[in-house]
């Protein structure tokens, strides 16, 4: 739990904006959140990101995926494909939730 409580902190330099334009550190941050299964907290910082890479989507993505949200991910990714270029470890990524929807 202590990992939590450090990425609360984390999470409120990157909403006062210390950090909201460091894309590394806030996939950083959203990728600890999912790991530990705080897919709320992910999308918020997620949510307020300027700009994002293709891992922050992707690291969003498989999240929603890894914990059962199938529908989340393929809606998040289809976001992805109307704003930038999925790379083949995005698409990657869709067929394997596709197939845990079956």
């Amino acid at each position: 739990m202590a990992s939590v409580r450090h990425a609360q902190t984390y999470s409120a330099f990157v909403v006062r904006g210390f950090y909201q334009h460091n894309v590394m550190v806030t996939t950083a941050l959203i990728d600890l959140y999912v790991k530990r299964g705080r897919l709320q907290y992910a999308r918020k910082v997620f949510d307020r990101m300027q700009d994002r890479s293709v891992v922050t989507w992707s690291t969003m993505i498989s999240g929603y995926g890894m914990h059962g949200f199938g529908k989340e991910s393929i809606q998040l990714f289809d976001q992805m494909k109307h704003r930038m270029r999925p790379d083949h470890i995005g698409l990657f990524q869709c067929f394997q939730l596709v197939a845990m929807l079956d």
